[in-house]
């Protein structure tokens, strides 16, 4: 038995209508078809098979191959955006979440000692920069940013 002569992809590659044609069955998109044609010859041109008589059938497998795990895939990301997909809040439950959630927040500030209060008041509320809290309350910026970070500190505590 003689050695069958190794693929000309260039000629292989011209008469490739019956690939495309295969492809556009396979998927119904028209640019899924010809990533799948593209996919094949990237196959081939990396690993191609080893008799050149059959390789219209190793292409046929190739892409028939490449359209079953495109499909697997979609099936397999379309089960978890489901499982991940929160159920759409009307307005009025978007507008009561964002609510309850401030409401947590301003009970914690409202829980935090009178001297913490003050800062996370004058820095939020009121929108002064730690300097100008400084300068408010006539204490040195250290103190000011040590406030703030035990405040910060203490309210995560108390709403995590």
């Amino acid at each position: 038995m003689s050695p069958t002569p190794p693929i000309d992809l260039d000629a292989a590659f011209r008469d490739s209508g019956w690939l495309r044609s295969l492809a556009g069955v396979l998927v119904v998109d028209a640019h899924e078809a010809e990533d799948l044609v593209q996919e094949g010859w990237a196959t081939a041109a990396s690993t191609p098979p080893r008799e050149s008589r059959a390789f219209r059938s190793w292409m046929s497998t190739v892409v028939r191959n490449a359209a079953h795990l495109g499909r697997r895939q979609k099936a397999r990301r379309r089960r978890r955006e489901l499982r991940a997909a929160r159920p759409e809040l009307s307005a009025a439950d978007d507008a009561l979440e964002q609510w309850e959630a401030q409401k947590l927040v301003v009970d914690a500030v409202a829980e935090l000692t009178p001297s913490y209060r003050q800062v996370v008041l004058l820095r939020y509320y009121s929108d002064l920069t730690p300097p100008a809290i400084a300068k408010e309350l006539a204490l040195p910026l250290a103190t000011v940013h040590t406030r703030l970070r035990r405040a910060h500190e203490r309210l995560r505590d108390r709403l995590a």
